[in-house]
């Protein structure tokens, strides 16, 4: 009797507390005030999946069954600026102009090899120069960048007079250069590199730059399709691309190789393990997936419209004399005509943290075009699993070997802790308080205010549901246990009562009683059925909006997974949808956006942050301060000490550039 005493006791404080949020107006307001950004985002992620599909759809039109030519992205841009209606885009019969993929690199990740392979095997119908920039001469990458250089030109002088050689095959007459940068030391270090890549790309050459960074996975014609994109339409100044997150049990068992099989003779340098036994890895961390909740609204912005204001630094395409002489655009006045100047290199060489929100903001500022097709959709694998691809170096820079031998692994560092994602959001917001004018100050600022209100009007009506959903689960299960408990007592006093003849009278009593428990649980269901009732209106609003955003959410992953297999047939598609884990997914999402708040607030007042292991400090939106510490790098595990910084200033008389001219023999 105690027991059941105190259970109602609790279930009575429960429903108390659930009348008391049923009634507060402010919890009202939240939960009728979550319609807008669940509903939003849930139709701009549905939005975003129809044109991720209207892609698909392009990709499995037969080119020949088109009447029409193929149109360029400025005559198919509608009033709105969309042009995801235009026809597909066959591959270039004539040659392209010349192109230098400026690679950034720093440290050994999992999914380096298999991606610099995917740059590397490029299809592109014109001449291709590859030029990896490195920091520091001691980065623990270096040898494994020349084994995998030396290697892939073996794959192709082993390959190419075979009677039928597996494709695509590396360009004979490309160039791959390794060129040391030095250490920056008024900017980030990645604008440092990019700088000197950009101004070691010879322009007799190459007509076109494109940034790429070492954790995208390019499709086979990515570059070939934006180049012809960029041919077609002279006023677009740049073109750009947006990375969708993986969850790394999916990228430590995909298969890459030449003739898409898992044949093992046919893996390449860094290529991982086969697709048959990603169901044996272990799920990414929550903290992988909070990371990955950050890019997920991103996507949005990379996907409605190819003529977009936004820019990602992991993709960024341009005209090579377009950023040596910082012309922008010629704007015509009554009187004449005035040519603008965007003056890119030297906005990012003065101060310059992050790449691509600076260029987003010239662009911007001066009405410059930039092309985001839906094609142009990167797999970027991110958590906390292991993969083949080589063996971690040492702090010394010695190295282990590279190859395509499954024992070869090496741990994936990102995310594995809470520390590491707190970093990681932090770099993120960090942006938003580096500026190069005011135009860029007043954009970033502004994406700060709109970022913290809407993770604020996600996040507290989100919780609300769900505490009040708890409480109601946990009505139900007390009133049920309080039922059963009370049937229980009346089969006892029944099965009693039948070895009491002689006492006729307690026999009826305990019937009575029986009859009386009887009516309790009754009424305790009854109950149930009041407390059900008696929820909110605005608490099956919230419920049925969180449920639609979920399910675009879901949508739009479905239809991207489904694209980037159709774009790179070595992806694999059941794989990249069972790596997911949803509940983690969501719980991420709503994790994520809880602390974007507190780290906005924190990010804005501490002006200094650590990233590869550099420490930057910002004053007055620009980057003041470049400190080599020696700290170990929250993502990549690496460290750079303070005495190889000096040593390789003083070599390079303060950051030179040299060149490693590892070149195939075709243009040897």
């Amino acid at each position: 009797m105690h027991l059941h005493t105190g259970i109602q006791q609790l279930e009575e404080a429960i429903c108390a507390l659930l009348s008391a949020l049923n009634s507060n107006p402010l919890v009202i307001i939240f939960q009728y005030h979550a319609l807008i950004p669940c509903l939003l985002l849930g139709s701009l992620w549905f939005l975003s999946g129809v044109i991720r599909r209207r892609e698909i759809h392009r990709l499995n039109t037969p080119y020949n069954s088109l009447n029409t030519p193929e149109s360029s992205p400025k005559d198919a841009t509608s009033a709105n600026g969309n042009t995801n209606r235009r026809p597909p885009t066959p591959p270039p019969s004539s040659t392209l102009p010349g192109i230098a993929v400026i690679l950034p690199t720093k440290g050994i990740r999992p999914h380096t090899f298999s991606n610099w392979n995917s740059i590397l095997d490029i299809k592109y119908n014109g001449h291709i120069q590859y030029l990896f920039i490195l920091e520091d001469a001691h980065d623990p990458v270096l040898p494994h960048l020349k084994t995998l250089i030396n290697r892939h030109h073996h794959h192709y002088n082993r390959h190419q007079n075979q009677k039928h050689p597996p494709s695509p095959l590396p360009n004979p007459q490309s160039p791959i250069d390794i060129v040391i940068a030095g250490h920056t030391t008024k900017c980030s270090q990645k604008i440092h590199n990019i700088i000197k890549g950009i101004k070691s790309v010879p322009t007799s050459t190459c007509t076109y730059v494109v940034c790429i960074d070492d954790d995208v996975h390019l499709h086979p014609d990515a570059l070939s399709r934006l180049v012809t994109d960029m041919e077609a339409d002279p006023s677009l100044f740049m073109a750009t691309g947006y990375p969708f997150d993986i969850p790394s049990s999916y990228h430590n068992c995909c298969t890459i190789n030449h003739n898409n099989n898992n044949n093992n003779n046919n893996i390449k340098p860094g290529a991982t393990l086969s697709t048959s036994n990603y169901t044996t890895l272990t799920s990414s961390s929550i903290w992988t997936y909070c990371a990955m909740a950050y890019h997920l609204p991103l996507v949005i912005a990379f996907s409605i419209k190819q003529r977009t204001h936004f820019v990602w630094g992991g993709c960024m395409l341009f005209r090579l004399i377009d950023l040596l002489q910082g012309t922008a655009t010629t704007k015509s006045t009554s009187n004449s005509n005035v040519v603008q100047y965007h003056n890119l290199l030297d906005v990012w060489e003065q101060g310059g943290y992050s790449d691509d929100l600076t260029v987003a903001a010239r662009c911007t500022e001066l009405s410059l075009p930039i092309h985001c097709p839906s094609y142009s959709i990167f797999p970027q694998w991110v958590g906390t699993g292991r993969s083949g691809g080589g063996r971690t170096s040492s702090s010394d820079g010695d190295s282990g070997d590279v190859g395509g031998n499954d024992d070869q692994v090496m741990p994936m560092v990102q995310f594995t802790t809470a520390k590491h994602w707190w970093n990681y959001l932090r770099r993120q917001l960090f942006v938003l308080d580096t500026y190069s004018n005011a135009h860029c100050k007043m954009t970033n600022h502004f994406m700060a205010v709109v970022h913290v209100y809407a993770s604020l009007a996600f996040v507290i009506p989100a919780a609300f549901v769900a505490v009040q959903c708890s409480l109601y689960i946990l009505v139900v299960i007390l009133q049920l246990i309080s039922s059963l408990m009370l049937s229980d007592a009346a089969n006892n006093a029944i099965l009693f009562s039948s070895y009491s003849s002689l006492l006729p009278t307690s026999a009826s009593t305990v019937l009575d009683n029986n009859n009386n428990n009887s009516s309790s649980s009754s009424n305790s269901i009854s109950s149930i059925s009041i407390s059900i009732s008696s929820i909110h209106p605005s608490l099956w609003t919230c419920l049925a909006s969180l449920i639609y955003m979920s399910l675009g959410l879901h949508y739009m992953t479905g239809i991207i997974i489904t694209l980037m297999s159709k774009l790179n047939p070595a992806l694999s598609s059941s794989a990249m949808h069972a790596a997911f884990h949803w509940p983690r997914m969501l719980l991420g999402l709503w994790l994520n956006n809880a602390v974007i708040p507190v780290c906005m607030v924190y990010t804005f007042l501490k002006p200094t942050i650590v990233w590869s292991g550099v420490r930057y400090r910002r004053s007055g939106g620009k980057v003041v301060g470049v400190e080599f510490s020696g700290r170990e790098d929250l993502s990549l595990g690496c460290t750079a000490s303070v005495e190889r910084c000096r040593k390789k200033n003083k070599e390079n008389g303060g950051g030179g550039v040299l060149s490693y001219g590892l070149q195939t023999e075709g243009n040897a």
